[in-house]
């Protein structure tokens, strides 16, 4: 009964209730004595007596180190600088139980209720605090949840329709971006108040530098997810294992003498497909605008810079622009299949045909015989060789392929096939 009410490991610095085994075992042993009608030492039925009171109190006391423990064993190392002050005041308080007071002591009911007092408080700020900071990190993953692009995997867009469903989807989830962007703000002002210090505090900066490397991350998240998304997209490898169809389907025409993707597959002054993927890849980025820091005196300023530099939306947009190369690439390859027919739409056929009548040179990509002297006009046999010659040309033609899907493009090459055709003489 001299033991200390509380004892410290010396390692962890928890908290333990020092209330002796031996003493729970006599508790015990002097209750089924009693029952039995058995004679008990004075001093057994003393303690015995006080049974309920012990009860109570290491019933409490258990509350009181368990709720002190699991502050010690929660408390982040940027949390603690915030609450080392009340932490130290509950040190203080209980070490009156592990220095003065035993299970004698006539002031254990005032020690527990102080005790209590403090280490609830302090929990219920420490929860609020972290509480606070999931919230947080719950508004952030919700962004992220879902890419800030979708499709259809069956089904094959034109550019106008996909960049309206992008537009249209992308405004409604940057209205609820930015109205949570508010609620972050409020999250961390929320703590700021439970805990009752200066926003200029050292103490309190380092914490908001905290929250804000969670902001950051999180936002990282929501465009990294994007990105990703329409990495896989334009994936021509991802594409065939997810047996998707092509996304967007590309003309091949005419546009004067030469044979021309529409739109364009490079940049061509923001109309081009690589304009709109960079449009689309900024789009992603831009949500960094709609949220103001929280790392900031006035609260304001934006995340831009911190998502640009971001390694890992850094790799991805490196990604996604390989992929993109790889699919131009791959389209200029079948654009060069219909160039081998140039010849055939960009030089006057009739002209051509005029100078073969007339047994002139045959111009580039044409071959037929001069004429002999006092020769006026083509041979049957040379009119038949060129009647074989274009005869072949148009059957070659109308082999070569309407439309090929190229990765996540559709190319339709239709009109220019059917210009090559008319354009045989």
């Amino acid at each position: 009964m001299k033991q200390f009410l509380l004892r410290k490991d010396a390692t962890t610095g928890f908290a333990y209730v020092n209330f002796d085994p031996a003493l729970v075992c006599l508790l015990r042993e002097t209750k089924y004595y009693l029952l039995l009608g058995l004679d008990v030492p004075e001093s057994a039925t003393k303690i015995f007596e006080m049974g309920e009171t012990y009860r109570q109190y290491t019933g409490n006391l258990d509350l009181i180190v368990n709720i002190y423990n699991s502050i010690l064993e929660t408390v982040l190392d940027v949390e603690r600088p915030l609450i080392q002050t009340r932490l130290e005041a509950i040190d203080k308080t209980l070490k009156r139980g592990q220095e003065k007071l035993n299970w004698r002591s006539q002031k254990i009911t005032d020690f527990i209720t102080e005790s209590m007092d403090s280490v609830k408080e302090l929990k219920r700020q420490l929860t609020e605090m972290k509480a606070n900071v999931s919230k947080t990190q719950g508004t952030l993953k919700t962004w992220a949840d879902a890419p800030l692009m979708d499709r259809k995997p069956n089904k094959t867009y034109s550019v106008e329709e996909f960049m309206q469903i992008t537009n249209t989807l992308q405004t409604t989830r940057k209205k609820a971006i930015e109205k949570g962007g508010e609620e972050l703000h409020k999250d961390i002002l929320a703590s700021n108040a439970v805990l009752g210090v200066s926003r200029n505090k050292a103490q309190w900066l380092a914490y908001v530098d905290y929250v804000n490397s969670i902001v950051v991350e999180g936002l990282v998240a929501v465009a990294v997810r994007s990105a990703q998304y329409l990495r896989d997209q334009i994936d021509k490898v991802k594409v065939e294992e997810n047996e998707l169809m092509p996304l967007l389907e590309v003309s091949m025409k005419l546009s004067g003498k030469s044979a021309v993707f529409e739109p364009a597959l490079g940049r061509a002054g923001g109309k081009g497909i690589s304009d709109m993927v960079m449009t689309w890849i900024e789009g992603f980025l831009n949500i960094s605008l709609l949220v103001y820091r929280i790392d900031t005196a006035e609260e304001d300023g934006d995340y831009l810079v911190d998502l640009q530099e971001h390694p890992s939306v850094r790799l991805v947009t490196a990604q996604i622009y390989k992929h993109l190369q790889i699919s131009i690439a791959d389209s200029e390859e079948f654009r060069k299949e219909y160039l081998k027919y140039q010849y055939l739409w960009a030089q006057d056929m009739k002209e051509v045909f005029k100078k073969f009548l007339a047994g002139e040179d045959p111009p580039e990509n044409h071959s037929w015989d001069k004429f002999e002297e006092n020769q006026t006009e083509p041979t049957l046999e040379a009119f038949e060789k060129q009647i074989v010659k274009y005869k072949r040309l148009e059957e070659q033609v109308k082999e070569m392929p309407s439309s090929k899907t190229i990765g996540w493009l559709r190319v339709d090459a239709k009109q220019l096939k059917a210009h090559i055709l008319k354009s045989l003489p």
